[in-house]
C-alpha cells in the first residue's frame, strides 16, 4: 500500500517531465543576405550506354532577380562514343550554356537556352579531325518537383532549333536536374 502513492507520484513527474520545456534554448539559425537566398546550384547528369555511349555532367549556378524568373549559366561536360564506326569513334565534348526560366504555373516551367559545345569533328573537306565549336538554341517546357523547401528536382524536354549535323545532341533534349537554394 505504500508503494501505489509513491508510483502515482513518480508517474505524475515523469509525464510533467515530457511537456517542461524550461531547459530548452532554440538554436538560432544564420541568416543569408538576400542575393544569397535567391542564389541556387544545380546539377544535370545524363547516361546513355550502348552503340552510343553518352556520359554527360552539367553543373551550373543561377540566380532569381524576380519571383518565378530564374536565369543561370552552367558548364558542360560529355563523354561521347559511337560504336557504330570501325574503329569507335570517341571524343570528349565541352561546352556551356546560358538559359532563361519561368515558373508558369506551380510546376510548370518554360525555358530558352543558349548553348556551345566543342569537340573533335570530322571536316568535311579534308576529312582530318578537327575541334568544331556549335552552338545550339533549345527551347522547351519543363516539370519541376519539390523535395523539400530548397531542394528540387526538374524534368525538361528541350528542342534545339539549330538542329544542324554537326551539332552532337538530337532532337529532343530530354534533361533530369538536381538542385537547391542556398537560402
Amino acid at each position: 500500500m505504500f508503494f501505489l502513492p509513491r508510483r502515482i507520484v513518480c508517474t505524475v513527474l515523469l509525464f510533467i517531465s515530457f511537456y517542461s520545456y524550461g531547459q530548452f534554448i532554440p538554436k538560432s539559425t544564420p541568416t543569408l543576405p538576400s542575393h544569397l537566398q535567391k542564389t541556387y546550384w544545380e546539377t544535370a547528369l545524363g547516361l546513355q550506354i550502348g552503340g552510343i555511349t553518352h556520359i554527360e555532367i552539367s553543373p551550373g549556378i543561377g540566380y532569381e532577380p524576380v519571383k518565378n524568373l530564374y536565369t543561370g549559366m552552367g558548364f558542360t561536360y560529355i563523354f561521347y562514343r559511337n560504336n557504330y564506326y570501325s574503329p569507335a569513334w570517341t571524343t570528349h565534348i565541352f561546352g556551356g550554356s546560358l538559359y532563361i526560366r519561368y515558373l508558369l504555373f506551380q510546376k510548370i516551367l518554360l525555358q530558352g537556352e543558349y548553348q556551345w559545345l566543342n569537340y573533335d569533328g570530322l571536316d568535311d573537306f579534308t576529312l582530318e579531325n578537327i575541334r568544331k565549336t556549335v552552338p545550339g538554341y533549345l527551347a522547351g517546357i519543363g516539370y519541376r518537383q519539390w523535395f523539400s523547401a530548397k531542394k528540387y528536382g526538374d524534368f525538361f524536354l528541350l528542342w534545339n532549333f539549330n538542329a544542324t549535323a554537326d551539332y552532337p545532341i538530337s532532337n529532343p533534349s530530354v534533361r533530369i536536374t538536381i538542385g537547391g537554394f542556398f537560402r
